[in-house]
């Protein structure tokens, strides 16, 4: 999933759709297994957690630079889990303050087709 992450934020229009289309598939793949329950595997967050919160981390900053162009509201158990896991404190806590005003500057210095949907901050 990084790798499409990493194709959406630099590639060209093509690059970045082919991107989004694997990345979606790979979610689909994770929204089939993943229950209802507030963490992966139930009430307590776990290692699976941790390792999807920067993927829905990224997911949720590009998400805010660009009037939701990377949108997974499509998957309700995954957009869920997503929003419970970037409220836990250790996750929020993960990250230096900051951090995402340097992923928009990112973005903005690849120039790849992402930086075109970007919203003024």
């Amino acid at each position: 999933m990084f790798d499409d992450l990493f194709n959406l934020v630099t590639g060209d229009e093509e690059t970045y759709t082919k991107a989004k289309e694997s990345l979606f598939e790979k979610l689909a793949k994770v929204e089939a297994v993943k229950g209802t329950d507030t963490f992966f595997n139930g009430a307590d967050f776990a290692m699976i957690d941790a390792a999807f919160a920067p993927i829905f981390m990224r997911l949720a900053w590009i998400n805010e630079f660009t009037d939701n162009a990377i949108s997974i509201n499509e998957f309700s158990n995954l957009s869920a889990w997503s929003e419970a896991i970037l409220v836990v404190d250790e996750v929020k806590d993960s990250v230096s303050e900051g951090i995402d005003d340097v992923y928009y500057s990112n973005i903005e210095a690849r120039e790849g087709y992402l930086s075109t949907l970007l919203v003024d901050e």
